[in-house]
């Protein structure tokens, strides 16, 4: 009888040991579900947060090369892009465009500050000579208006398309004004030559339309 109760005690306990393995390693599956549970639902916050910053970062109106562009009833082709970047990584983009109809040119800046901002620009030739050749001051009058100086800075540029540029890349300083008009007077030295003088005005980007470029 010794023998049988040592032959059950000891089934018992295998019985006993193989149910807390089972239990063991039922907690252990839990447990790894629920991590991998977790991490699946890190990844999709973070791929969610991600798509949301794109969302925020991606500009509004998309221009490509050859594509239309529409303002106040007006409509351009995109010729060409210079891209720019300064030290501290900041990155902006202006686009050459001609009218449809009159050929005239001239340039739209898309750039990000808190919102995407935007503006239009034309190469200053009547008047040119009214201002300094320099833009050492921090006050210009111009046209009736005075402009204040608003910052300079220097940058690297990267040309794409049809533009005025000779070069393809290289380094540009510019100096900015704004006049109590809020019209913008800029100053840009490209690689070191001749200062050259564009005047815009900003302009709601919600008002540019930009149409796909169509097949060749």
């Amino acid at each position: 009888m010794d023998v049988v109760w040592t032959v059950i005690l000891v089934l018992l306990l295998v019985v006993a040991l193989a149910f807390a393995i089972v239990i063991l390693l039922g907690s252990l599956k839990r447990k790894r579900q629920e991590r991998e549970k977790q991490e699946r639902e890190a990844k999709d916050e973070n791929r969610r947060k991600q798509q949301a910053e794109e969302r925020a970062n991606r500009c509004p109106v998309e221009l490509e090369i050859g594509s239309t562009v529409g303002y106040a009833d007006k409509w351009y082709e995109v010729k060409g892009k210079v891209s720019y970047n300064d030290a501290e990584g900041y990155t902006w983009f202006d686009y050459r465009l001609q009218n449809l109809e009159t050929k005239e040119r001239l340039w739209i800046s898309l750039e990000k500050d808190e919102d995407w901002e935007a503006s239009l620009w034309s190469d200053l030739t009547a008047g040119r000579d009214l201002l300094p050749d320099s833009p050492t001051a921090k006050t210009l009058v111009f046209d009736g208006t005075k402009f204040r100086l608003d910052e300079r800075g220097q940058a690297n540029y990267k040309v794409e398309g049809q533009t005025d540029f000779r070069p393809k890349a290289g380094s540009v300083e510019y100096v900015d004004f704004i006049g109590d008009d809020d019209r913008l007077l800029s100053y840009e030295r490209y690689d070191g030559g001749s200062w050259e003088v564009s005047i815009g005005q900003d302009c709601n980007i919600e008002d540019i339309m930009d149409l796909p470029k169509l097949p060749q």
